[in-house]
């Protein structure tokens, strides 16, 4: 059986799907960066959270968002404040290690620093498949193909094994 020959597809085709990777290598991984050094305690105003009450949201396809409040207090003592919000619901009077940013709360966690981590793996993965597109826009010569199919098992294996370390971590603790 004979196979058709395999046709390349169009520089235009190649470089707009380097552009969608490239798109979702700014979301994935920009957000994902940003949050990364908050949740692994390196950036931000390290403190203690101590939960209060719950707010209960509900969504227009009824589903309920529980967001923890209480008061955060950072280490320094320096900073109070009354109304902080913290995604995960934790148990009332519970104390949480937190960072402030200037526009949240991160929970100090290595579960939640190795949930970030995949997150900002894809996005590299993603940037490493859309780049070369946007650039070459064509067929890469074997060496390139080499060397960007290395890094695309890197940034993947890397996104995968800290996605499952950070699920059994956050099991575990």
């Amino acid at each position: 059986m004979r196979y058709p020959a395999r046709r390349n597809a169009s520089p235009a085709k190649v470089r707009f799907g380097g552009v969608v990777a490239l798109l979702l290598a700014c979301l994935v991984g920009g957000f994902s960066a940003c949050g990364l050094p908050f949740a692994a305690g390196i950036a931000g105003t390290r403190g203690t959270f101590t939960v209060e009450t719950h707010e209960y949201t509900t969504s227009s396809r009824g589903g309920v968002n529980v967001t923890s409040q209480g008061t955060f207090r950072s280490s320094d003592g320096r900073i109070v404040d009354h109304h902080a919000r913290v995604e995960p619901d934790y148990a009332m009077g519970h104390r949480v290690e937190v960072a402030k940013a200037s526009w949240s709360y991160y929970v100090v966690h290595p579960a939640y620093a190795f949930g970030w981590l995949a997150g900002t793996c894809l996005g590299l993965t993603f940037l490493c498949v859309g780049a070369p597109a946007l650039i070459y826009g064509g067929p890469m010569n074997a060496r390139r193909t080499r060397v960007q199919g290395r890094l695309l098992k890197g940034g993947f294996w890397c996104a995968l094994g800290s996605g499952v370390l950070g699920a059994i971590l956050d099991v575990a603790m």
